[in-house]
């Protein structure tokens, strides 16, 4: 078992010589810098140790209980920046995922929100070493010849969650920078000055639109986003980039991407049908993931959410397939079935690829357990309108505008709220947004159009298939600009 600890005093000498041997390992990689020697003086070590800026990790001896260092990585903070170098692995024992465990120990160790950058640098013929801290998410930012044949890689990896917006010299809003996500909430009120942040209380800034808002301005502006939602691969995968791409045309806001599993507990009757049919023609989360990556090749700025379940990253690998996502194009994940007191895995690598964490709540959660809820949410907070799951609903009770407006009373301005389950006309988004609503999310009522119009397929032989594909894609687009229309006040 390998354990990391922060390095002590009494750990120097072995630090030396990990240093040396390591380096004596890569002497042919090394071996071209003309500079002076690349490890550390005993005194350095001793210093950086005073500091607390060496980790070490450690192994265990199962034979003759000898504890050893195996391998250590010096790191610093200043200007939120976490400044790492010195890297070393005992060369009998790499390519065992220690120099892994050790990234991500600096990267627990300084986090979010003091540090929201990470730099290391390295030589460009380390191919492992490039490897690694690509796989952990670090991109080339620049490089410096050393000598004929050596090159310095300088990498870094940014972890943007303010979504501060750049304002030029005359004062006014240019890109505003961050997960996606946070962007889009960000721009809802853009007369004020307060901005979103996915970050729980009482780091996060957001300004939402209010009941009590008077509606001076004749001009037409977004009071709520539009939240949509298509299951992949259903009714198959070609057709799922048609229907998002017909969604984002029509004024969608943010896309959610339901990836199949084959108990949704959380889904009604018509998504767990669309989630069946996408499972039995071979749609797989790997699968998913790629249909995410051709929406995003398309759409560059538009949020993606993935909404699943535990067991899929469970059985992936839970750093795995958030690093995949993240690097597919997601923005966030929403898995129902995630309980808060066992999400500190889930919350440390989605953060670590600045996805966002969408927790839900209930019209029966306590305010102790929401505010719970939402400090361990990022984007946005999902609120389930009613008791069950997903479907379609002809109306709402009175009560579900209470229960916003008392959730909006208890995480105030620290995250913006989205509902959902049940919403299928216009009049039910209206009747959100007037309660306090930041965000609408539609789904069963997409998804049974594409349903009737699967059905209706069987039925009618003499209907072509580019016909009802084309009747299918055009009443979406208007039944999502209905919605979103719903979403504007003037």
């Amino acid at each position: 078992m390998i354990i990391i600890k922060c390095a002590n005093h009494n750990d120097a000498e072995a630090i030396l010589d990990l240093q040396k041997s390591a380096y004596t390992s890569e002497a042919e990689i090394y071996n071209d810098y003309n500079i002076p020697p690349l490890t550390q003086t005993l005194d350095e070590i001793k210093n950086d140790i005073r500091e607390q800026n060496f980790l070490k990790a450690l192994e265990e001896d199962s034979n003759t209980n000898i504890v050893k260092i195996v391998g250590s990585v010096r790191s610093y903070a200043k200007d939120n920046t976490a400044f790492i170098g010195r890297l070393m692995v005992e060369p009998k024992l790499q390519n065992r995922g220690i120099g892994t465990l050790l990234m991500k120990a600096i990267e627990q160790q300084f986090a979010p929100p003091e540090v929201t950058r990470y730099e290391l640098f390295t030589g460009h013929r380390s191919i492992r070493n490039l490897y690694l801290y690509r796989k952990l998410g670090y991109r080339e930012f620049k490089r410096i010849p050393v000598s004929g044949t050596v090159t310095m890689v300088f990498m870094e990896k940014r972890i943007l969650f303010n979504a501060t917006p750049v304002r030029d010299k005359d004062n006014k809003r240019t890109n505003p920078q961050g997960n996606r996500i946070v962007q889009k909430f960000s721009q809802l009120n853009l007369s004020s000055d307060r901005v979103v942040l996915s970050q729980p209380p009482p780091l996060q800034q957001y300004s939402s639109t209010s009941l009590s808002s008077k509606r001076t301005n004749k001009k037409k502006e977004q009071r709520s986003l539009l939240i949509c939602y298509a299951t992949a691969g259903y009714p198959d995968t070609q057709t799922t980039k048609e229907i998002v791409s017909t969604m984002i045309s029509a004024g969608a806001d943010i896309i959610e991407i339901g990836i199949p599993f084959s108990d949704p507990i959380a889904d009604g009757p018509i998504i767990q049908e669309a989630s069946f049919v996408a499972l039995s023609k071979g749609m797989t989360p790997n699968k998913s993931l790629q249909i995410v990556k051709d929406i995003r090749s398309k759409f560059s700025e538009i949020p993606i959410i993935l909404m699943t379940y535990s067991n899929i990253l469970v059985k992936a690998g839970v750093g795995d397939f958030i690093r995949k996502a993240g690097q597919s194009g997601a923005d966030g994940f929403i898995l129902p079935d995630m309980p808060i007191e066992e999400s500190s895995d889930y919350i440390n690598e989605a953060t670590r690829w600045n996805l966002a964490t969408i927790f839900l709540a209930s019209p029966n959660t306590e305010e102790g357990r929401l505010r719970e809820i939402a400090s361990k949410s990022r984007g946005f907070l999902y609120l389930i309108s009613t008791y069950g799951t997903t479907g379609i609903r002809s109306s709402f009770d009175p009560s579900t505008a209470n229960y916003i407006r008392n959730v909006k009373r208890i995480v105030g301005s620290s995250l913006p709220i989205a509902i959902g389950f049940g919403i299928s006309k216009p009049e039910h988004a209206k009747f959100m947004i007037d309660a306090g609503a930041d965000a609408i999310i539609v789904a069963s009522a997409i998804t049974n159009i594409i349903r009737l119009h699967t059905l209706n397929e069987r039925k009618k032989k003499n209907n072509t298939q580019d016909k009802r594909m084309r009747d299918m894609l055009m009443e979406i687009s208007d039944f999502v600009s209905a919605m979103r229309s719903a979403c504007m006040t003037y």
